[in-house]
């Protein structure tokens, strides 16, 4: 996997945003996706990655994802932010 284009960090919770370029000769475009973890430490003290959140962490999750929307409503018009799937 490539390097985030943009991190955003709650605590011990981070968002990571990825851009992939998709499709071929003129139908190429930029195509977003995220990756939410937190990171801790086990018993012996080491670093590690988590995808499992406490309900306590969920307002931290929360706020990284808000902050990565509104930095791309301000990337992007308000009404060419494209939600796939919609």
């Amino acid at each position: 996997m490539s390097a985030p284009v943009k991190k955003y960090n709650f605590g011990s919770v981070q968002v990571a945003v990825f851009e992939n370029e998709v499709g071929k000769g003129k139908e190429k475009f930029v195509s977003q996706s995220i990756v939410i973890n937190k990171s801790y430490k086990d018993k012996d003290g080491k670093w590690k990655q988590s995808g499992s959140f406490k309900f306590s962490e969920i307002p931290l999750v929360i706020l990284a994802l808000q902050q990565a929307l509104m930095e791309k409503y301000r990337r992007e018009e308000i009404d060419t932010v494209d939600f796939e799937g919609e």
